[in-house]
């Protein structure tokens, strides 16, 4: 009986402590892969005929982070392409190719079919808004009109000032309406958290 309760309240410590040390996983790989950005391990952008379904990027990120990084089996999957910034939230995550389950468990997703970075276009980036404060896209409803997004990139840095930001339902197509003449950046994400009902679009162009 002795060692029976024991294992139990063993099991028990074990079910209570794994959220957070699967939290502690994914924040390391998301350092990993920044430092990986800095050492120069880049991956190339995927061919614009690739393109990911608006509503299925909807569908991922309104499950959220459901997703068990300690057994995740997806390191190929990812191809870490630049880093994002965003001075007023404190922000720093590594965007990765395409805005698939693997990629949004650890970073920015860069959808693909979207403009490349920096360039004309609307160039797409979707993310998960974690549970923890500031993880992720969690704090992105505090950017303001006026404040920058840094992307830097293999090509160099691009800084884009935000002009918008609003709330659309998920099944909304046209914010990934492309623009001629004009280098566009649009994140995305849920609202509100938990129980996403909707999706916040934060709109930026690029500063020349």
């Amino acid at each position: 009986m002795k060692w029976t309760a024991v294992v139990i309240i063993l099991i028990g410590i074990g079910i209570l402590s794994y959220p957070f040390f699967n939290d502690q996983y994914a924040s390391y790989k998301k350092n990993q892969l920044i430092e990986q950005f800095e050492a120069g391990e880049v991956s190339e952008a995927a061919p614009p005929e690739v393109k990911d379904d608006l509503q299925e990027v909807s569908q991922l990120l309104e499950e959220g982070e459901t997703s068990d990084f300690f057994f995740a089996n997806d390191e190929k999957e990812t191809k870490l392409i630049a880093t994002i910034e965003i001075p007023r939230i404190k922000l720093e995550l590594p965007v990765l190719q395409g805005a698939n389950a693997a990629n949004l468990k650890y970073g920015v997703g860069h959808m693909n079919g979207t403009a490349a970075i920096g360039h004309n276009g609307n160039a797409a980036l979707a993310a998960h808004r974690g549970y923890s404060d500031g993880k992720l896209f969690n704090r992105l409803d505090e950017v303001q009109q006026g404040d920058m997004v840094v992307i830097n990139t293999t090509e160099g840095k691009y800084e884009y000032r935000v002009k918008d930001s609003f709330l659309v339902t998920p099944d909304d197509l046209s914010v990934l309406e492309q623009t001629e003449g004009e280098a566009m950046l649009t994140l995305i994400t849920c609202d509100p958290v938990p129980d996403p009902t909707h999706r916040l679009i934060v709109k930026a162009t690029l500063v020349e």
